[in-house]
């Protein structure tokens, strides 16, 4: 009962979104709400194309609103991404994927809320984890835990932490 509950009202908000400047359907792609609404990123397009784009949805004047963000400095065009919100200081975070080559990628990305763009973390690391799609990853004040994905030949059962402190990754 509680879920047909939370599908009705998830319902009644989305006939509430203004859809004419909105995101193309996609799979792949991720999503982590922050103080400024609801960021999307990336996924693979109808047509199989790997997608690269930003968006925010907000709540404005009693309707949701889709903008989309700037794309001058992206992690690129990228689909297995996770992407989430370190909410001790609500800044939202991207890791890994795989982009429209075919590479896989293990880069945390930070996004700035103030230039409205994606910013390169240097993590100082000789250590990290190999490039993966589709890891588990979840977050704490200040720590980043990434569990598993897929690289190009298997599945990974590996565990990595982040600590926003050191700047650095450890096994």
């Amino acid at each position: 009962m509680k879920n047909a509950i939370i599908a009705v009202l998830l319902c009644l908000a989305l006939a509430n979104v203004a859809w004419a400047d909105s995101p193309a359907p996609r799979t792949f792609n991720s999503m982590t709400s922050f103080s400024e609404g609801i960021l999307m990123y990336g996924g693979i397009g109808q047509d199989s194309t790997v997608l690269g784009d930003s968006w925010l949805l907000q709540y404005v004047d009693m309707i949701w609103v889709w903008s989309r963000l700037s794309e001058i400095s992206t992690p690129g065009k990228l689909y297995g991404i996770k992407i989430f919100t370190r909410s001790s200081t609500d800044t939202v975070y991207l890791f890994g994927g795989e982009d429209d080559q075919g590479a896989l990628h293990n880069e945390l990305w930070r996004y700035d809320q103030s230039t409205l763009e994606w910013i390169l973390v240097s993590d100082n690391a000789s250590s990290k984890p190999t490039p993966r799609k589709h890891a588990a990853c979840w977050i704490t004040d200040d720590e980043l835990y990434i569990l598993g994905g897929e690289d190009d030949v298997d599945f990974l059962q590996d565990y990595w932490k982040f600590n926003f402190s050191t700047m650095l990754w450890e096994r």
